[in-house]
């Protein structure tokens, strides 16, 4: 994958950015049935800023292993981690670091992700999801929530 991502706005200064990134994400997939899924997920992801913004670049390199188990009309689990290594040479705390480093932190990050959604009935639906992330230098941030649907 190649493009550009670009923000531009009149009403503040230094938010301003036009990046290039170059990616390539591989993923092998074993599904043994219909019930489990695994799957390796790499990425290999390049960023930069142009040089009449700032001229900061970003490398991405992430690995990952995913899960889905499902039971059928009762409910799927599915979740995962990836170590996530990134390496920029820009100032942090910006809006554009924060677009070019997707949340995270220059070095090693951790992200993990959990998530169980089951019906209870023809017409009711809940799902719990789970997310959590750890750099070097911070501590693990955890975020979950809880979500019923009705189906009329």
């Amino acid at each position: 994958e190649v493009g550009t991502r670009s923000s531009s706005a009149d009403y503040t200064t230094g938010r301003d950015y036009k990046i290039n990134y170059y990616k390539i994400q591989p993923s092998f997939i074993f599904q043994p049935n219909t019930k489990f899924r695994v799957s390796l997920d790499l990425r290999w992801e390049d960023k930069e800023n142009s040089p009449d913004f700032g001229g900061e670049l970003a490398e991405i390199r992430d690995v990952g292993v995913q899960f889905k188990f499902n039971q059928a009309e009762q409910g799927s689990l599915q979740g995962g981690i990836n170590a996530v290594n990134i390496t920029y040479d820009g100032v942090q705390n910006n809006a554009l670091s924060f677009e070019m480093l997707e949340s995270l932190r220059p070095g090693l990050n951790y992200t993990w992700t959990m998530s169980y959604q089951r019906s209870i009935s023809k017409n009711l639906q809940v799902s719990i999801q789970y997310n959590g992330r750890k750099s070097e230098t911070n501590d693990a941030i955890h975020a979950g929530g809880v979500e019923v649907r009705a189906f009329f």
